[in-house]
C-alpha cells in the first residue's frame, strides 16, 4: 500500500503520483535482495544468451569498450528485442567469457531532465517498496566539473552484496565534449554487484 501525505499533495497531485507508481511497477521484479533484483527480467549472474541470440551479442562485442587501466571486464551496448521499459542496455561482462555471464546490467531511457527527475521519483519510491532493507543515499555528482555545468542526480540503494543505482544525467549542452559525444539527458537504472564495484574502484582506473 502506498501512503501519501494529504497535507502535501492535493487530489490532482495524488493522481499524478499514483500514475508514476503504476508506470514504474513494470520496471522491476519483486526482490528480497540484490541477487533477485531484475531489470526487464535480467539480472547479474545469468547468461546474456538467455535474453539475446549469439549474433546480437557478437555484433555488440565489436563495439565493446574497456576501462583505462584494465581489460578484465568490458562494457557492451545492446538494444531491446522485445517490449521494454528502456531504449538501451549496458552490460559488464568478463573479457573472453564464452558464456557471456552478466556481471552488471543498466537500463537507459532518454528524456528531458525535468521529465527525468519526475520519473526518477516514481522509480525510487518503487525500489524503496521492493527493497526496504537497503540503505538509501541521495547526492549530486558534478563529474569533477569536467563537462561544464553537467551533473547527475543520483540515488543509491546499498547492500552488502552491491548496490542498485537510479540517476538522471543532466548534460550541459554548451560543453564541447557533451556536444561531440552527442550526450543527451536520460534516466539510468543499474544493478552493480560488489565484485563490479570493487573492480571499478580498485582496478579500472588505477
Amino acid at each position: 500500500m502506498v501512503i501519501i501525505n494529504k497535507k502535501i499533495l492535493n487530489k490532482y497531485k495524488i493522481l499524478i503520483y499514483i500514475l508514476f507508481i503504476f508506470i514504474n511497477l513494470n520496471f522491476f521484479t519483486k526482490a528480497n535482495d540484490i541477487k533477485d533484483f531484475q531489470i526487464d527480467g535480467m539480472t547479474p549472474g545469468e547468461s546474456l544468451l538467455k535474453h539475446f541470440n549469439k549474433s546480437e551479442i557478437k555484433e555488440a562485442l565489436r563495439n565493446a569498450t574497456f576501462y583505462p587501466k584494465s581489460k578484465k571486464m568490458k562494457v557492451i551496448l545492446l538494444y531491446p528485442n522485445k517490449k521494454s521499459n528502456y531504449e538501451e542496455y549496458d552490460f559488464h561482462i568478463l573479457n573472453n567469457d564464452p558464456k557471456f555471464i552478466i556481471q552488471s546490467v543498466k537500463g537507459r531511457l532518454k528524456m528531458p531532465i525535468k521529465e527525468c527527475l519526475e520519473k526518477k521519483k516514481g522509480v525510487v519510491n518503487e525500489i524503496e517498496y521492493i527493497l526496504p532493507k537497503a540503505k538509501k543515499r541521495n547526492y549530486i555528482n558534478r563529474y569533477n566539473n569536467a563537462y561544464g555545468k553537467s551533473k547527475a542526480h543520483l540515488t543509491d540503494f546499498v547492500f552488502s552484496e552491491g548496490s542498485v543505482r537510479v540517476w538522471c544525467s543532466d548534460w550541459d549542452t554548451n560543453n564541447k565534449l557533451v556536444i561531440n559525444n552527442k550526450w543527451t539527458d536520460e534516466l539510468n537504472v543499474g544493478i552493480n554487484p560488489k565484485n563490479v564495484l570493487y573492480f571499478i574502484d580498485n582496478e579500472a582506473y588505477k
